[in-house]
């Protein structure tokens, strides 16, 4: 089969990415890898990046036959595509609507743009979240880069295990909000209550990026440092693309 339409390539990558979880460890290995990649090739060695692109690579590859249970070229498959269409006619008949929907492509341009947004958040947030408790237990790969410093290259915060944990928590619990919000997993609490602190963090995240402070942030003055080195190219990048991010989910959400 060789789509010609969007909605028929959509229809053929719908019917060999039917699970939900596939399609999100997809997008998370397509964000989280190549973010993944670059820190450890920044705080480890350089030759890092090529190594962590292919276990994703090679994690995605295998949701087919593990979870799809077929190749990874669905488009080859017309079969795939049928049942796809069958399944979901009748399924549409069952609720009483309508097959084809009517605009069927703007609904999954933005399905598939805030699916791609949550991997993205949240590949950050675990990268985040991950290093931190690493550092709070001993860890030292990329330790000398994680505090703010002086002129001089002193540290102009105090490094505590206590101060690395709490901060890997709080990104932890962040991330647990954000795939609480999206539905990934269930927690406790009202849906309003998950858009208002999705909106608080996105905030933070955006301030933090943005932050004229002296030693953090995109417009710091302290610029010499190593640490500024990393926060210009990496920390407040993240921070931005989390504000966004963030703010995009919750003003996408109708519910």
């Amino acid at each position: 089969m060789n789509p010609q339409t969007f909605d028929e390539y959509w229809l053929g990558y719908l019917a060999g990415h039917s699970k939900p979880s596939t399609r999100f460890i997809h997008y998370l290995g397509l964000f989280f890898a190549p973010i993944a990649g670059v820190a450890a090739s920044f705080l480890v060695t350089w030759w890092a990046f090529l190594v962590i692109i292919p276990v994703f690579y090679l994690a995605a590859l295998f949701t087919h036959p593990l979870l799809e249970h077929n190749s990874n070229k669905p488009f080859a498959e017309p079969a795939l595509v049928e049942r796809h269409c069958a399944a979901s006619h009748a399924r549409a008949r069952f609720d009483g609507r309508s097959w084809p929907p009517a605009q069927p492509s703007e609904g999954r341009r933005q399905i598939g743009m805030e699916t791609a947004v949550v991997a993205a958040c949240s590949a950050v947030l675990m990268l985040g979240a991950g290093f931190h408790v690493y550092w709070a237990f001993g860890g030292r790969i990329g330790a000398g880069v994680s505090l703010p410093q002086r002129e001089d290259g002193g540290p102009a915060v105090k490094e505590t295990a206590v101060g690395a944990l709490a901060v890997g928590l709080v990104l932890a619990l962040v991330l647990l909000l954000l795939l609480g919000f999206a539905g990934l997993i269930r927690l406790p609490l009202p849906h309003w209550l998950l858009k208002t602190a999705l909106i608080l963090w996105a905030a933070v995240f955006t301030l933090r990026a943005l932050s004229w402070s002296r030693y953090f942030g995109l417009f710091k003055r302290v610029r010499n440092t190593r640490f500024a080195r990393y926060d210009s190219l990496l920390y407040s990048p993240s921070c931005l693309l989390l504000g966004l991010g963030l703010f995009l989910l919750a003003l996408a959400d109708t519910a």
